[in-house]
């Protein structure tokens, strides 16, 4: 027996104007656009972690949670923003030591190497991590640790 749930999605258009006439000009209708995003998603996220898996190790992903902490509250559509976002938080961090810049300096270089849909996954599933966190209808949800959650591209 299939169970049909409905699941109610709202998209922000005005955070990415691309993304709105992106669902204006492409579909009968920007809910339809969203409704196919949606559905295909996960399926595309799946396929770049899993090609993601043993790129990064854990130190690393540990550092890029560490510099982005702060900034991580939207994914970047954009792998080169995502290295400039990077690169911009790490002059913010004073306190980084000479073996957290080279390791910084590689992790600019694995993601450098990623495809685009690569880089823009892992900046999503960073946010993702960060989200477990937060307040959301006055309830905090349970973090996951970070080494468990990152078990999935060790």
């Amino acid at each position: 027996m299939i169970y049909h749930e409905k699941i109610n999605i709202t998209v922000k258009f005005f955070k990415s104007p691309i993304i709105y006439e992106y669902y204006e000009n492409l579909f009968r209708t920007r809910n339809y656009g969203a409704e196919r995003a949606a559905e295909i998603y996960p399926v595309l996220r799946e396929e770049a972690l899993n090609s993601l898996k043993g790129v990064l190790t854990f130190e690393e992903i540990e550092l890029l949670m560490k510099i982005l902490n702060s900034s991580i509250d939207r994914f970047e559509l954009s792998k080169e923003i995502f290295i400039q976002k990077f690169k911009e938080m790490m002059k913010v961090h004073t306190s980084l030591t000479p073996e957290d810049k080279e390791m910084a300096r590689l992790i600019v270089e694995k993601i450098g190497k990623m495809n685009f849909y690569e880089a823009v996954v892992l900046s999503e599933w960073l946010c993702t991590y960060q989200s477990y966190s937060e307040t959301y209808k006055g309830q905090k949800k349970h973090k996951i640790s970070l080494i468990k959650y990152a078990e999935r591209l060790l």
